[in-house]
Parts: structure tokens; C-alpha cells; sequence
């Protein structure tokens, strides 16, 4: 499980992420007015890794998410609608490790084609991330390859965590921070960091109506395979939320909100707007750090 003494060993490690401010916006029913800020998950990096999975390179430097020099010759594998699969195969290709990434046919094609260019062999398969995953770890073909987990490994965990620390850096007085979910990693490490080292600012969780997991797994009391459809927020569509992520999460973040398409597509456009360079599509094509009038606890 995760803890605060492994987020700042990850922290030690990581690449550094940056936000980025939007104007003032304003609310109608009195609310005062909020200025927001975005993570950009381009720095540091050529490609779009989304802040939890640009900090991998820590997590491959430690022991036991490669369990032994020679998994490493070996090699990984993982299911991904793109961004896992994007930073495992950056850094496996750094770090010599050959990488075997399953995508399902949701996953963008700029994505499918970005983890083929860093050398990762691409297998599209299913309809989600949890059929892609089934068959990674179930098919014969793909024995012996050590099966890293985008969202639910304690170290992956204890690496999302990273965001949180560097978003109360760089913004101390921070009120809110609003986190996408699909398997619930980015939010469990990133609440455990930001609740621990203020407890006063809220965390919110948001996921896509198309596939709420997070809030299926909050009402069966563990998680199960909630209702998918296609969604806008391709990076969330996790049907079962991760078992560790979930424990975490469920105890650090304060609220966990559903958005349609409409207001994903809406946020989209605010991330473009207000970053520059972030493009939407990438990791939630929603935009980490915005919120949407209405939604707001």
C-alpha cells in the first residue's frame, strides 16, 4: 500500500510537471470567483505522458516492479488505452527493456502510433482496458512477460502521488484539486499526498458518466465491473477500478463527481485555452485541474 515516506522517494526521482493559470472565472447564484490552474503533462517530456506515468522512470529504477535483471532482458507487458502504454514504452526504451503494450480499439491512433515510434511492440485487442488486460495476462503468448499495472501497483500509486506534492509547491493555497479517474491511481496517490500535507484543501474525483467505476466500486463496497460505453475521456475508460487504488482513494478524496460528454468536451476546450500547448485528448481528454459549473461540491 501506499504511504507518504514512498511518495517521497518517488518524488526524489521524478520528472518535474508544471501548472499552468487560467483566467478568473465567474459564477452566476453569488459564487465567488475561482481561478483555475492545469497540469501540463507535456513538460519534460516530447510526448504526452500524463504526470502519473511520466514518473515511471522511477518506478522502473526501483526493484520491484522489474523483479530481476532478467525480467528485465524478458521484458513488460501492460494494457493501456494509450497513456500507461505511452510512458512504459518511452521509458523502456530508454532503459532497454522491450515492452508489450495492448491497446484496445478505442485507443487513439496518434497513441497507437506514438508507442509503436518509441519501439513497443502494439497489440489492439477488446473493448476496454479490461478485456485488453484479460487477455495480457491470460493468453500463452505473452507468458513470462511481468505484467505492470497502470493504475494499481503501490509504486505506480505512490508515483501518481508525485502530482500531488508538486500541485501544492507550486500552489500552496490551493482549495481544490479536481483529479480524472479511470482506475483510480493518479487520484489515490495524488489525495494521499495532498491530504496529508493539507488537510484543509478538498479533493475531488471525476469520471466519465459513460463508465463510472469509481462510484460502482463505492457502492458495492469493493470494486466491480462498472457499465461501459465510448467516452470522450478514452484515458478513463476502466471498467474495474484497481483493488489498492480504491482502498487509497476511497479513504483520502473527499467527493467523487460524474460528467457527461458534453462537459467533458467543454473542459477540452478550457485545457486548450487556458494551457497553450496541453492538447485535450490527451489522459482524460477532460484536463486535470478543471471544473465545471454545476459540478462544483
Amino acid at each position: 500500500m501506499s504511504s507518504a515516506s514512498s511518495l517521497v522517494a518517488s518524488r526524489s526521482a521524478a520528472l518535474a510537471t508544471h501548472l499552468s493559470a487560467s483566467g478568473w472565472w465567474y459564477w452566476s447564484h453569488g459564487m465567488p470567483a475561482l481561478r483555475m490552474f492545469f497540469v501540463l503533462p507535456l513538460s519534460g517530456c516530447s510526448s504526452s505522458l500524463q504526470p502519473a506515468q511520466a514518473h515511471l522512470h522511477s518506478f522502473l529504477k526501483l526493484p520491484i516492479p522489474i523483479s530481476s535483471e532478467e525480467q528485465r532482458k524478458i521484458g513488460v507487458i501492460a494494457a493501456s488505452a494509450g497513456n500507461h502504454a505511452l510512458a512504459l514504452a518511452w521509458h523502456g526504451k530508454q532503459m532497454g527493456i522491450p515492452v508489450t503494450v495492448l491497446m484496445p480499439t478505442l485507443a487513439p491512433l496518434a497513441k497507437v502510433s506514438r508507442c509503436r515510434a518509441f519501439g513497443a511492440n502494439v497489440v489492439i485487442h477488446g473493448a476496454n482496458i479490461g478485456e485488453a488486460k484479460l487477455l495480457a495476462e491470460t493468453d500463452p503468448e505473452f507468458a513470462g512477460l511481468q505484467y505492470i499495472n497502470g493504475y494499481d501497483d503501490p509504486e505506480i500509486v505512490a508515483g501518481a502521488g508525485t502530482m500531488g506534492l508538486e500541485i501544492l509547491e507550486q500552489l500552496p493555497e490551493a482549495d481544490f484539486v479536481v483529479i480524472p479517474c479511470g482506475g483510480a491511481g493518479l487520484l489515490a496517490g495524488s489525495a494521499l499526498a495532498i491530504k496529508t500535507l493539507k488537510p484543509t484543501c478538498r479533493v475531488i474525483g471525476v469520471e466519465p458518466k459513460r463508465c463510472a467505476s469509481f462510484l460502482a466500486a463505492l457502492e458495492a463496497g469493493e470494486p466491480v465491473a462498472a457499465p461501459t460505453t465510448p467516452t470522450l475521456a478514452d484515458g478513463l475508460a476502466v471498467p474495474t477500478v484497481g483493488g489498492n487504488a480504491f482502498l487509497v482513494a476511497r479513504e483520502y478524496a473527499d467527493d467523487i463527481e460524474q460528467v457527461g460528454e458534453h462537459e467533458i468536451g467543454t473542459l477540452r476546450c478550457a485545457g486548450v485555452g487556458s494551457a497553450g500547448r496541453y492538447r485535450g485528448s490527451d489522459q482524460a481528454s477532460g484536463g486535470r485541474g478543471g471544473v465545471d459549473q454545476g459540478h462544483l461540491p
